[in-house]
């Protein structure tokens, strides 16, 4: 007896092709017209975005409920086709490149993704006689082809820091420090999709000496310098004070803030010496403010000058889940930082390392009767596991931006050794005892995957890394990478950006 596929019911096909590589379905798609329509389902694209999600590869946090068939079976080909390369560092080489000016002669001090646009949308923020703040929209199938869509600047003011809203669905698209008037200033760009332009509208602009450090929809954190942090609700106005326990640092002990994250039911904020944890405020009006002091907190025991967060994410995790959700128990949080010292002839080398907090599995929430009984309880166990470290060559770099994304994969500047500077003849920090081979000559573009949800179980414990671009002119001063769709922006000192697909 003669069996075929012609037999077969779609259901069944369908799950047969849930096995299948991506590449594989590509392919059985062209055998027939049956097999061509069953391969167009959405149903097909489901499973295979599910399955590509429990093997770690890079993808979208978006439900894939809410995502069409043209939609899932996009975002599947492109996780595919990073998973192999990130799974194969050795190998991996981009795919595309191109420059193009922003801003001549100015240097791009600040550059950004805008999230959930696929990275094809970036902001910057030039720094001239004055600074210049621009939204920028490219083609990756017409590599080289840039438009600025939309512009603002103010005569003789400096921005200072620049923070994108976490939300892509927020009102609010970025948030700008103006050093003239001590001024923050919160925009929403506007995309008219009828005839292709795009616009500025300044929502709100508040007047303070602190800097954004995050944006989440509404919320906005702010900090100073030495041990303060402020979290506002800039649309109604609720606002409240985190202080840090190293409030008695003298004005030169500069305790800047690199990091805000809002994490499970609690707020972390991490400092150049340490990280404090603490607990999710309570937003009350200005005759009201409440200051709250940190529930655990972690001394680094050096000078950190980057860091990055994220929350890996788990291959035993429900994908149809909403984040946004409570989980049991919910996810740990990874911290990729770059260590210094404070003696700048030391003979010890940098680091980059990749610590650990994991959740507390005592913790009530304080969203449950029981845990509104003991609100100051930490929903993380301090102090953080150290996971893993990496020695580093000790130079000068202008783009001290880490990137670490939800999958473990990481990107860097990595400088040049101090010996080729140009200041000493003689390499008195030893570089080839630091870190293994000869000492990098040229600025390289670092990337590494950390063991976790891409790298399989076979991997064990070890770290993959390779130089993926090489810049002998040593001009990188800003950096930024959507993991999701694999694109890398580069911000050079002369005013160029230089945009690479992975």
């Amino acid at each position: 007896m003669l069996y075929s596929f012609d037999l077969l019911d779609d259901d069944i096909l369908v799950y047969l092709l849930s096995f299948l590589r991506v590449p594989d379905i590509l392919c059985v798609r062209q055998t027939c017209r049956r097999m061509r329509n069953i391969s167009y389902l959405r149903t097909t694209w489901l499973d295979v975005c599910t399955t590509l999600k429990r093997q770690g590869c890079p993808f979208s946090e978006k439900l894939l409920m809410a995502m069409d068939a043209p939609e899932l079976e996009r975002k599947a080909r492109r996780a595919y086709q990073l998973g192999k390369k990130w799974s194969n560092l050795d190998r991996m080489t981009p795919r595309t490149s191109f420059t193009f000016n922003a801003n001549p002669e100015n240097p791009i001090t600040n550059l950004h993704f805008l999230p959930g646009l696929d990275g094809r949308w970036i902001v910057t923020v030039s720094q001239g006689i004055w600074s210049v703040l621009a939204f920028w929209h490219f083609d990756l199938d017409d590599p080289g082809k840039a438009v600025k869509m939309a512009e603002w600047k103010r005569k003789g003011a400096l921005f200072y820091a620049l923070v994108v809203n976490q939300d892509p669905k927020s009102e609010a698209t970025v948030a700008v420090s103006i050093h003239i008037d001590r001024h923050i200033n919160i925009f929403q760009l506007r995309h008219n999709v009828y005839n292709g332009l795009s616009s500025l509208r300044l929502i709100t602009s508040i007047k303070t000496l602190h800097l954004p450090v995050a944006l989440r929809g509404d919320i906005l954190a702010m900090s100073n310098r030495e041990y303060e942090t402020r979290i506002l609700n800039w649309k109604e106005g609720g606002e409240a004070v985190l202080r840090d326990k190293e409030a008695g640092l003298t004005s030169w002990q500069h305790h800047r803030c690199l990091q805000v994250v809002f994490a499970h039911e609690s707020i972390l904020v991490i400092r150049t010496r340490s990280v404090n944890m603490f607990p999710e405020p309570v937003l009350r009006d200005a005759r009201n403010i409440r200051i709250y002091g940190s529930v655990a907190s972690y001394s680094f025991g050096r000078i950190v000058d980057a860091v990055a967060v994220n929350a890996l994410r788990s291959r035993t995790e429900d994908d149809d889940t909403d984040s946004k959700l409570c989980r049991s128990p919910f996810r740990p949080l990874s911290i990729l930082l770059r260590e210094g010292r404070d003696d700048p002839w030391a003979t010890g080398a940098c680091t980059v390392t990749l610590l650990e907090l994991s959740p507390d599995p005592t913790y009530l929430s304080i969203r449950s009767k029981e845990g509104s009984m003991c609100p100051r309880q930490c929903p993380y166990l301090f102090p953080p596991e150290q996971k893993h470290r990496m020695p580093l060559v000790r130079g000068f770099t202008r783009c001290s931006t880490l990137f670490f994304g939800r999958v473990g994969t990481a990107l860097w500047i990595q400088p040049r050794a101090r010996g080729h500077l140009g200041l000493t003849m003689l390499d008195l920090h030893n570089q080839e005892a630091q870190v293994t081979g000869p000492a990098p000559v040229n600025e390289s573009l670092m990337a590494t995957v950390f063991p976790g949800p891409l790298l399989s179980p076979s991997s064990g414990e070890r770290i993959l890394s390779k130089e993926l671009l090489t810049n002998k002119l040593r001009h990188c001063v800003s950096m930024d990478y959507d993991e999701e769709s694999g694109v890398i922006a580069l911000g050079n000192h002369n005013g160029d950006i230089t945009v690479l697909e992975l």
